[in-house]
């Protein structure tokens, strides 16, 4: 089916044709859509080849249950995504181009353990670091061309050194300078408020118990009681003599309270 002008989906019977086990190359047609999940039937397939054509979506995972599969062309189509994990485990691929796609995300470090001679990523948008080892040291077997966001790699690649993300660091900071800027702000609160607190309990006056209660207390005490305290105004019990009147010493029973009691002179 390869150059025929097929256009269309790709037919699914093809993949129910268990006996497919060589190649399937469907190159240079004007196949569109996706990639039917059924490829995964096509367990001894080798080879399978689809570049050049118009398909889109991303790359089936279920190609990855073509155990057998060592070459796999999907060049010059409109595939998007990621680079697909399932490649982690397909021991066998030899040759795996997927130049001329929308392929975006970091090129993972797993086809680094892959057994590969030949790797196709360029005119993709993948982006990041470029891995080392493995398929990377070997410039002859790799392509990144076209890959303009890609950095790092081995010093034949001639790509620019990788650098920290500058805007990455300043969102980053920008939000940490905020968070400080809250915290801060909160506890300037907290303690202007603590202070406040303070200021106010230490500067209100002790309460001190009004005219009005003094009068009412002094109105509970009888003359005979005040006679009882000073045994009766006793000379034993004067403290003093003044041109107002004498003040005595009063004693109460019930407490033991000692206090001065007053006499005025009336007389003057």
């Amino acid at each position: 089916m390869f150059q025929n002008d097929l256009s269309g989906t790709i037919p699914e019977a093809i993949f129910s044709i268990s006996y497919l086990s060589n190649s399937l190359n469907l190159a240079e047609n004007h196949f569109v859509g996706s990639i039917p999940p059924r490829i995964g039937n096509l367990k001894a397939l080798r080879s399978f080849d689809v570049s050049n054509n118009g398909l889109s979506g991303e790359i089936p995972i279920e190609l990855g249950l073509c155990s057998s599969l060592e070459d796999i062309y999907l060049g010059g189509n409109f595939f998007h995504g990621s680079i697909p994990s399932f490649f982690r485990t397909s021991r066998g691929i030899r040759k795996l181009d997927l130049s001329r796609n929308n392929l975006s995300g970091q090129i993972p470090l797993f086809l680094e353990a892959l057994s590969l001679e030949y790797l196709n990523l360029s005119f993709n948008d993948v982006e990041g670091k470029v891995p080392t080892k493995g398929i990377f040291a070997n410039t002859s077997a790799i392509s990144v061309a076209g890959c303009h966001r890609l950095c790092g790699g081995i010093p034949e690649l001639q790509l620019p050194k990788c650098t920290e993300n500058k805007s990455s660091n300043q969102r980053i900071s920008r939000s940490l300078k905020i968070l400080i800027s809250i915290v801060s702000v909160f506890l300037g609160i907290v303690m202007l408020s603590f202070f406040i607190f303070s200021w106010h309990k230490r500067s209100r006056p002790s309460r001190q118990p009004s005219e009005p209660m003094i009068r009412k207390a002094l109105l509970k005490m009888s003359y005979k009681s005040l006679l009882k305290a000073t045994d009766g105004f006793s000379s034993t019990n004067l403290l003093g003599v003044g041109s107002f009147g004498s003040v005595y010493k009063g004693v109460f029973d019930e407490d033991g309270t000692v206090v001065a009691i007053k006499v005025i002179n009336l007389h003057g």
